[in-house]
């Protein structure tokens, strides 16, 4: 017969320590890792000439609001507008230099690195005892 261990008021304190440490090596681990993503992909980000796709986005800048923008990147395009909103706000807090125009994608390349842990331990935590009892 399993049964459940008796978790006694003594012990908890004991769990709850282990959970607050567990949680704080979780986050200082994804701490470390986002900085590390950011430092690599800054190196990279200083290294390279100006693309294509990237003079199609300083076209954007030319722009003088809101309106002008969404209905320039309606006509010339494939892409909705909201990234190229968001990159024209960020020029007028940033600038519209080359390492400004990449820094905004690296913010979001780097906050993209916890979302997608918390995407995989999200599923992970949901599927996890369903792969337990499969084959």
């Amino acid at each position: 017969m399993n049964a459940e261990p008796v978790v006694t008021g003594t012990q908890r304190p004991v769990l709850a320590r282990s959970v607050v440490h567990s949680l704080i090596q979780s986050h200082s681990a994804m701490l470390a890792l986002v900085l590390l993503a950011f430092a690599v992909w800054l190196g990279a980000l200083v290294q390279r000439n100006v693309w294509a796709d990237e003079l199609a986005t300083i076209r954007v800048f030319q722009q003088p609001d809101i309106p002008s923008v969404a209905a320039f990147v309606a006509s010339n395009e494939r892409h909705p507008p909201l990234y190229f909103i968001a990159i024209w706000l960020w020029a007028h807090v940033a600038g519209t230099g080359e390492f400004a125009l990449r820094y905004f994608s690296l913010w979001l390349v780097t906050l993209s690195v916890p979302l997608v842990f918390a995407l995989g331990r999200a599923l992970t935590r949901l599927y996890a005892p369903q792969a337990a009892i499969m084959p």
